[in-house]
């Protein structure tokens, strides 16, 4: 070996998560630990351990390093793998991570999709410290003094005081959390990235090493660490606090300000100098192994304690407690002006502290989340300091943060007190549209521009600009939505791009359904609307954000993607676990989007999602989307149902020649599309709002007449300009429904501000046989808008589920839409035995005008077909 020392081993991200891990480690231990006796003269000795790693792991991802590398590393490789083996649980996860092990990854999605490009952590900081946008700061503010109210408050058993802010990707979470600092409050953030994880916000070192490394120990060591964790974090508040006190004569809300200017800039050297002070007390406070394992003598007694001054003086306590609520008592009392005893203040929030990235706390043998939070509930429940606001928030994109409550088959020694069960729920509203144009300065004939699309949802994508070109930016948007690890589990990316666009809406109660809408929160920027209070069940959806929605279109109509997602959505529609809708809504919106997607193909076949202007240039200013650019409604109409849509409807097509449309995506409904004194604009103005932002209509299940409405624009090149509507009504019975067509009126629908043309399509998509008629006649006189002549209606009525209905459906492509638009308008499958669905029909009097539903007489009938 050379005298010179070897360079670094440098580590990489890490693409298993935790079960993995346990997989693989039990795997190869039994194989691997005869070989740490090796001799290790020779540096290759080392091989046949590596070479078990990367055939036990992935040769998708790993290689053995070559001879040279081999040789200049094995000191260290002997070293980590000695680590990993006397470990008290060996894993051999690090390892795993070396860059030299790891086959290289394309270079566009190393730094694109992990957001570690230099430039582009430079972006994300820029946009971190530029004026902060939108209401979640009040909204969070005001959370928490709910919460310190709630907890101080008699009767109440509230577990501790931490709470966790739950959201996708990108939506802004760690910004929010330092912003509490505008409301005079002491922000303490503490990032807990892994360390081969370069992202913005960076990776705390200090906190992140002592609560997320090195816990293949015993459950006691490590709550004697957080103990002695939070007593060196309490100490090293007091000292700053206090020393910033004095540099602004006494002044609390100037000393918060200097304070928090430090603590809150993640380029300031203030914060490294308070992260190392913490960690010379840190490694003062002598709560080791040693004196940790006595946790286990008085487990026992931990039941029988309370914090409210009802036990006796000398029980013990667990080793560190007292000397963490004395440090927590003597911050407090040192620092009065900052935590002020006034009854009228005592519920503002004082100071939070903050862990982001905190679902590493979760996933490991040791469930280090739940001793973290024992930790905080013995010293929040303090009976001197039940008030004061002190919070501790955890920020995730995963819900594993909301699910910090203490098992009661947890390990006796790390058990508190009976009671303290109930928990808070995340904090989830950040808001969305923040950096949005106004309505005024967008044309709607220039809605595609990318310079309008970029701004519509999250802030992610606004605060990339100065550093991702067009391309760039719509690559990062597809590989986020599918997630990093989109290669390992191919049914959440097909779910993922489907859902965004289509809206596909979750069963709730279905067994798969949990997992499936927090995976889409934690991978694949499915946001979180709120979780219930038992902490079961998320509310989830994606929103309209046409920028993703045009990424989502680019990867969907990738070879061969198409037909795996409809493929895998069949299998998920059939199992329960995604709703197709009783009248066939699930089919008509793949219909539609779907037929759209394809004829902007089939006019503008570029790889790109994007389009260049005609000297093959593009700029921010000048890129279109294509899936959100308008096209002619009378060739859509052409495309969809051939050259006979007009066959009957003479001037129809001449009507509707200046008639654009342009939606990428489904936004569905909770209240009706008509009029009412409640809204603040007309449905001009509504109309003009989805289409600037290319989204059409699912209405709600209470809307009479019609399911869908699609915006449409006259672009003012004829007499006509201004929005319209094609309305259309989804029926998925055997039945005719045809007569049911005329009736579909804006009036009908309570809309009675609209004058221009519009089109009401009627799809009988259950019918045997394929049917098409159109007619264009002046509409029914009875259902005229009492404020002047209706406008002139084209109507559509389109039966069966066949190419002959839809003859853009006969194309090689678009079999498996076919196939699957088929198989969603078939009949639901009888569930119940016909004895059984009489029975639970007799308790649900009433639900319908239904005779089993309303005449009881038939409950006493043996003949379950008469019931």
């Amino acid at each position: 070996m050379s005298a010179q020392s070897p360079p670094p081993l440098v580590f990489v991200s890490d693409p298993w998560d935790d079960e993995q891990h346990k997989v693989l480690d039990a795997a190869i231990h039994g194989a691997i630990h005869p070989l740490v006796s090796m001799s290790r003269d020779n540096p290759v000795a080392i091989l046949p351990a590596i070479i078990l790693l990367i055939t036990n792991g992935d040769e998708r991802r790993m290689k053995p390093p070559e001879r040279t590398v081999l040789s200049q590393h094995s000191e260290q490789l002997f070293a980590l793998l000695d680590e990993a083996v006397n470990l008290e649980q060996p894993t051999y996860r690090e390892l795993r991570k070396l860059q030299i092990l790891r086959v290289p990854e394309e270079k566009a999605k190393t730094t694109v999709a992990t957001l570690q490009d230099p430039n582009q952590r430079q972006a994300l900081q820029k946009a971190f410290e530029h004026p902060y946008r939108g209401g979640a700061v009040d909204g969070f503010y005001e959370y928490l003094i709910r919460n310190n109210k709630l907890f101080s408050a008699q009767g109440t058993t509230y577990y501790a005081k931490f709470c966790s802010i739950v959201q996708s990707s990108g939506t802004g979470k760690s910004r929010l959390m330092t912003e509490l600092r505008c409301k005079d409050a002491l922000v303490l953030y503490m990032n807990l990235r892994d360390r081969t994880d370069k992202s913005f916000p960076p990776r705390d070192d200090f906190p992140a090493r002592v609560l997320t490394e090195n816990v293949a120990v015993a459950a006691d060591a490590y709550a004697a660490r957080c103990a002695s964790f939070w007593i060196a974090l309490f100490r090293t508040l007091k000292e700053d606090l206090l020393e910033m006190l004095s540099q602004n004569n006494n002044n609390a809300a100037e000393a918060i300000r200097t304070w928090n200017a430090k603590m809150c800039d993640m380029r300031s050297q203030g914060r490294g100098a308070f992260f190392t002070k913490m960690e010379a007390f840190f490694k003062q406070i002598r709560l080791d192994d040693e004196a940790a394992s006595a946790v286990e003598e008085t487990a026992d007694r931990m039941r029988d304690l309370a914090l409210d001054g009802s036990s006796k003086k000398d029980e013990k306590l667990p080793p560190g407690t007292k000397e963490l609520q004395d440090s927590y008592d003597d911050l407090i009392k040192s620092l009065p002006d900052i935590f002020p005893e006034d009854e009228s203040k005592i519920h503002l929030p004082k100071l939070l502290v903050a862990l982001d990235e905190a679902h590493r706390l979760h996933g490991m043998d040791l469930e280090c989340a739940a001793i973290v939070c024992r930790t905080i509930s013995l010293y929040s429940r303090h009976p001197l300091h039940k008030k004061d606001s002190v919070w501790v928030v955890f920020g995730s994109t995963t819900s594993k943060a909301a699910h910090f409550a203490a098992p009661r088959h947890e390990h006796p020694s790390l058990r508190v007190y009976e009671g303290g069960e109930l928990l808070f729920t995340p904090y989830t509203d950040l808001g969305w549209d923040l950096f949005a144009d106004s309505l005024s300065d967008i044309r709607a004939t220039e809605a595609a521009k990318f310079k309008y699309i970029v701004h519509f949802g999250r802030p992610l994508w606004t605060s990339l600009k100065d550093v991702l070109d067009v391309s760039n930016m719509m690559e990062l948007a597809a590989i986020k939505l599918k997630g990093a690890n989109n290669d390992l589990k191919p049914s959440s990316e097909c779910l993922a791009l489907l859902a965004q666009r289509f809206g596909l809406h979750v069963t709730f109660g279905h067994p798969k359904s949990v997992a499936y809408v927090e995976s889409g929160v934690a991978s694949h920027m499915r946001i979180c609307i709120s979780v219930t209070p038992d902490r079961t069940w998320m509310y989830t959806c994606y929103p309209s954000e046409p920028l993703l929605s045009c990424a989502a279109a680019e990867e969907l109509h990738r070879p061969k993607v198409l037909d795996a997602s409809l493929k895998f959505l069949q299998e998920k529609v059939n199992e329960g676990m995604i709703e197709k809708g009783g009248r066939g809504e699930l089919a008509s919106r793949l219909l539609w989007l779907l037929g759209k997607d394809l004829y902007v193909r089939s006019k503008l076949p570029s790889a790109q999602a994007f389009l260049r202007r005609d000297d093959r240039t593009y700029t921010w200013e000048t890129a279109e989307l294509k899936d959100c650019r308008m096209i002619p409604v009378a060739d859509f109409l052409e495309f969809v149902f051939g050259e006979g849509v007009w066959t009957g409807a003479e001037g129809a097509k001449k009507l509707f020649a200046n008639a654009h449309l342009n939606f990428s995506h489904w936004v569905s409904m909770d209240g009706q599309i008509g009029c009412s004194p409640s809204y603040d604009m007309d449905t001009s103005e509504w109309t003009l709002r989805h289409l600037c932002r290319s989204s059409a209509v699912q209405c709600c299940h209470t809307q009479p007449l019609v399911d869908k409405v699609i915006p449409i624009y006259f672009d003012g090149a004829g007499k006509l300009e201004g929005p319209s509507h094609i309305y259309i009504s989804d029926k998925a019975k055997e039945s005719s429904n045809q007569s049911l067509l005329s009736s579909i009126t804006p009036r009908a629908l309570g809309i009675n501000d609209m004058a221009l043309p519009y089109i009401a399509i009627l799809l009988d998509m259950g019918r045997p046989k394929s049917e098409f008629t159109v007619t264009f006649t002046e509409p029914n006189p009875v259902l005229r808008n009492p404020g002047g002549p209706e406008a002139k209606p084209l109507r559509i009525y389109a039966a069966g589920m066949y190419a002959d209905t839809f003859p853009f459906l006969k194309a090689e492509k678009a079999r498996t839409v076919l196939d699957t638009l088929a198989d969603l308008v078939r009949p639901e499958p009888l569930v119940d035995k016909p004895s059984s669905a009489s029975l639970r029909n007799q308790v649900l009097y009433g639900s319908t005008r239904d005779a089993h539903h309303m005449k009881w007489e038939l409950n006493v009938s043996s003949d379950p077909n008469t019931r």
